[in-house]
């Protein structure tokens, strides 16, 4: 940023000086009203606007094939940025030949946008209607097949409306369309259409993100900048073809025919399974992405973006224990906090032990609450009066807080995914150790079958580098896909099985079996102290901000 500003500052220090333009060919010599710099000025507004604001709504439109993970957004990103790079190579060749500039930039917004609009249909014909794009296993397969098919699905709309803006600035610095009406030097006129796209980028980028994917929906969004990009392409027809008027036809047509076939309305954004018996109760779209709520036979399940799940009816009795063990474990456990919120089952588990008076929730997606709320409502969640919920980033929320806790608990998290690796970190884990009270616990379920030997070792010596004592713990008894908890006290007091076993059978009271199996279960879910063996993990490395390792090394995995 400081560079940035020394940059800018030099500029309009050495913009001061005699200013000076490029000469002006006869054959542009005509006086041009002024609003054309206006005009021209907005359409560099606007392709900066739609260009970053499309790439937001394609983004989360690939969200709902991919794996979501550092690696596949990059591979959008390079694919676009590539797109990019090949639209203003178009701009530099065709600004070499003598052609009306606006008659080129009428053909690139109307065919772009017209590309822009056929997006949805051609993605949803490459991914079968939104199947997981994949082919075959292996990593490198993998990336290959994202890189192909998001270049077939963007390379040609981005490169179309990547030509505007350059296109445009090379119109300026020819002074063309311009004129000598033109108040600015060619200089001038580059530097404010920049600030002009500049500004639209940032507005575009915010815009996408956090009104219209909300408030108009993913297909919509897409579809509206399609319909801009149509609507600049007429508005230079009005001017341009004054003696061909059935050129402004052809804006009018492309519009037809966009709005027809293209309605929103006939693209999915869920794929429902019929073979298994899967129907869709109710969707959300947000910012974060598509939140929907699954009915199969009896149960429900709650699912982001197709194909992650985030519980469901189904594994209630599991996600409740991931609540009840730390909490049978604390010796006095009055609060807790939990971070990540899903079904809310986990954290309505602590509903049932009446030591616990106040209890947090955080949830990053609204939407996700919002379900929770309407289809699961766990254990009175919604209506304790010992219950707040915080619609935040977890671990923003306890950099903002002063707040401290007996148990802080973190739900299950898709360790592969772009941004999760911030939760397996050891600044992480100290500011949980921060907001810890004195005994206090902090219990980091992960799903074992999602982790390979060195991604689990590093979460673990990085939980034994900040926690004195760290035990391991199950939260259910699957062999093919189990779940595990990292529990790292703050003191180094010794398990109670006593209290662990008295806690474990009040809780049980109405279980049918037997008083052995009962006092047994809460032990047999203990796996070992991983303290006393932590030079099994001495030779692995440590996940911190500066070198959040699990973030590239669990997406492979």
């Amino acid at each position: 940023v400081v560079l940035n500003g020394a940059i800018g500052l030099i500029a309009l220090l050495l913009d001061s000086g005699t200013e000076t333009s490029l000469p002006v060919s006869s054959s542009l010599k005509k006086e041009n009203p002024p609003d054309w710099n206006h005009f021209l000025a907005w359409i560099s507004f606007f392709s900066g606007f739609l260009t970053l604001g499309l790439e937001v709504l394609w983004t989360h439109m690939f969200a709902l094939v991919l794996q979501n993970s550092v690696y596949t957004f990059t591979a959008i990103l390079m694919v676009y940025l590539t797109a990019l790079a090949l639209g203003a190579a178009v701009a530099s060749y065709l600004s070499r030949f003598k052609m009306n500039g606006l008659e080129v930039l009428f053909s690139f917004s109307l065919v772009g946008g017209i590309a822009v609009g056929l997006t949805p249909l051609l993605f949803r014909s490459v991914t079968n209607d939104l199947g997981y794009l994949s082919i075959g296993t292996a990593w490198p397969g993998y990336i290959s097949s994202i890189l192909f098919s998001v270049f077939l699905i963007l390379g040609l709309p981005v490169l179309l409306i990547g030509t505007v803006f350059p296109y445009l600035l090379k119109m300026a610095e020819n002074d063309e369309t311009f004129g000598p009406a033109n108040p600015w030097s060619a200089e001038k006129t580059v530097g404010r259409l920049c600030a002009f796209n500049t500004l639209g980028a940032i507005s575009g980028s915010l815009a996408a993100g956090f009104f219209l994917l909300k408030f108009i929906g993913l297909w919509k969004a897409i579809l509206l900048c399609a319909l801009i990009y149509i609507l600049t392409a007429f508005l230079i027809s009005l001017t341009l073809f004054k003696s061909k008027k059935w050129f402004i036809a052809v804006p009018v047509l492309a519009l037809v025919a966009l709005i027809g076939p293209l309605n929103p309305s006939f693209f999915p954004l869920f794929k429902v399974d019929s073979k298994k018996n899967k129907e869709l109760i109710k969707m959300w779209e947000g910012p974060q992405g598509i939140v929907s709520v699954v009915r199969e036979g009896k149960d429900l399940e709650l699912r982001i973006n197709n194909l992650f799940g985030l519980g469901g009816s189904k594994s209630r009795g599991i996600q409740m224990a991931m609540a009840d063990l730390p909490i049978m474990i604390h010796p006095n456990p009055e609060s807790v906090l939990f971070l990540g919120m899903g079904t809310g089952f986990t954290a309505g588990g602590a509903l049932d032990h009446d030591a616990i008076k106040k209890i947090t929730v955080t949830e990053l997606v609204d939407e996700v609450a919002q379900a929770a709320k309407e289809f699961f409502a766990p254990s009175r969640l919604f209506e304790d009066p010992r219950v707040k919920i915080v619609v935040e980033d977890a671990r923003n929320y306890l950099l903002g807080t002063n707040e401290t806790y007996d148990l802080i608990i973190s739900d299950l998290f898709f360790p592969w995914e772009a941004g999760a690796g911030n939760l397996y970190t050891r600044e992480h884990f100290e500011r949980i150790a921060s907001r810890l009270n004195e005994d206090g616990i902090f219990a980091l379920w992960l799903p074992f079958y999602q982790l390979s030997r060195q991604e689990f070792s590093i979460i673990a010596k990085t939980m034994l580098d900040v926690f004195p004592s760290v035990t391991l713990w199950r939260a259910d008894f699957f062999t093919n896909r189990p779940t595990v908890g990292l529990f790292g006290m703050k003191g180094d007091r010794p398990l109670s099985p006593d209290l662990l076993t008295n806690r474990f059978l009040k809780l049980s009271q109405n279980s049918k079996l037997d008083d052995l199996t009962q006092s047994a279960l809460p032990f047999m879910k203990y796996a070992g102290n991983l303290t006393a063996a932590h030079s099994f993990f001495d030779s692995f490395s440590l996940n911190t901000d500066d070198h959040p390792v699990i973030e590239f090394l669990a997406p492979i995995s």
